[in-house]
Parts: C-alpha cells; structure tokens; sequence
C-alpha cells in the first residue's frame, strides 16, 4: 500500500525525532517544518486537511509509534518515533 503526502510525513518525523519525547499530532502540524522552513500548516504543497487525515497517515507509517494517550480534556494519541 502507498501512503501519499510523504512531504509532511517526513517533516513530522523530523520534528517528532528532533524534540525527543512523545507528542501530539496537533503538536506536530502546528510546530513541523519542510525542508525550506515553511510550516506544514501553511504548505500548499503538503498541508493536512485536518488533524484526524494526518493522524492516519501517522498510523500507517512505520517510522511512527503510538506512545499512550494525553487525557486534558479530551483524549489525544501520543507518537513517538522508531529508531530506524
């Protein structure tokens, strides 16, 4: 299976490898950047439609691994990268 918007996959994973501890999808949308330093949230190119497309995308990426659950207020997936 072909996962598509690799751009933004990438800039999530540098992001999520970078900070070093688990993280939201929304932390990760609202704080990675391209190649270029343009914010994926901006992006024309690569910008996810909303929080749940690039937390499927997540999902299905093996670089990508589920950490637990972040419970303020509502419940939010943490991710963590896989040493590669």
């Amino acid at each position: 299976m072909k996962i598509k918007h690799r751009l933004m996959r990438d800039a999530m994973y540098r992001y999520a490898k970078n900070i070093d501890r688990p993280c939201t999808t929304e932390e990760m949308i609202n704080h990675a950047t391209l190649l270029d330093g343009t914010p994926i949230e901006n992006a024309k190119c690569c910008s996810p439609k909303s929080v749940l497309h690039a937390s499927s995308l997540i999902m299905r990426d093996p670089r990508f691994i589920a950490c637990g659950l972040q419970t303020h207020g509502s419940r939010r997936m943490l991710w963590g990268v896989r040493d590669v």
